[in-house]
């Protein structure tokens, strides 16, 4: 079963000029100027024992509040991961193949400091999620 190997929160991401991802900022706790308000960041993430070259794979990822009742702040929806055959393994077993990703959330709504919640799922089975802390005031 596919597992979250890697997480990070932060400021941004981007690609050099090499096209290798490059992380801005990586952030323990979100301290916008103002709760309520928008806050903008980037998640970055590995999954592991996945085989694109066997099969399709749907990824989704949800921003939530502190109130789990709520509905997610951002959702990605579903993302198929198309199957790519020609991809090598390099020898790999299984359980150490895998991707790293990275999604921008922008002018996410903070209404109220606490702790927020980043779930992954993986075929819609939630295979992970990391909770990071919102507390307002910050420069």
């Amino acid at each position: 079963m596919p597992k979250l190997s890697t997480f990070m929160y932060c400021e941004n991401t981007k690609q050099n000029e090499r096209g290798q991802m490059e992380v801005v900022n990586p952030l323990n706790v979100f301290q916008p100027a103002f709760v309520p308000g928008m806050f903008s960041f980037s998640v970055v993430f590995g999954l592991l024992d996945l085989d694109p070259s066997e099969k399709d794979y749907v990824l989704q990822v949800q921003f939530k509040g502190p109130n789990q009742d709520d509905q997610p702040i951002v959702d990605s929806g579903p993302i198929v991961l198309q199957r790519q055959p020609e991809m090598v393994n390099n020898g790999l077993p299984k359980e150490a193949r895998g991707m790293v990703g990275n999604m921008d959330f922008r002018n996410a709504v903070l209404r109220e400091e606490g702790y927020y919640v980043t779930e992954v799922y993986v075929d819609h089975e939630k295979i992970g999620e990391v909770p990071i802390y919102v507390k307002g005031g910050g420069l």
